[in-house]
């Protein structure tokens, strides 16, 4: 149990909630499996723990990132707590708005990927 959590924490740091979007709980026993073997079947429920720990962790940020959320302005991002009021702020001062270019300014866009259509409107809303 110990080598596997240490082999998903190694896998997760460093990277963007969008990098690990879509990343399922086979990917990752693919990745734990590949660097320390298949688990025995009486050691299945070892995995199973750090498969539950590491989505707990997630959920924690994420609830986190929206408790640290207080206000009254518009929340367009609630993975990475992004006001209506910043992403006009970062529309406004980038040169060739996009997606992925906002992305990089704030996170938002970056983790679930549901904000993006409103996003892209709002850049739309800019440059129409």
């Amino acid at each position: 149990m110990v080598a596997a959590s240490e082999i998903i924490s190694e896998h997760v740091t460093r990277k963007t909630l969008g990098e690990l979007h879509g990343f399922d709980d086979e990917q990752l026993r693919s990745v734990i499996e590949g660097t320390i073997g298949v688990f025995e079947s009486g050691r299945k429920h070892c995995l199973e723990a750090c498969f539950e720990a590491i989505h707990a962790a997630f959920a924690d940020y994420r609830a986190l990132q929206l408790e640290e959320f207080q206000g009254e302005k518009a929340l367009i991002c609630t993975c990475f707590g992004v006001t209506e009021e910043r992403l006009e702020g970062v529309i406004r001062g980038l040169k060739d708005p996009s997606v992925e270019a906002v992305g990089d300014v704030c996170n938002a866009g970056m983790g679930c990927g549901s904000c993006r259509m409103l996003i892209e409107e709002m850049i739309d809303g800019k440059i129409g």
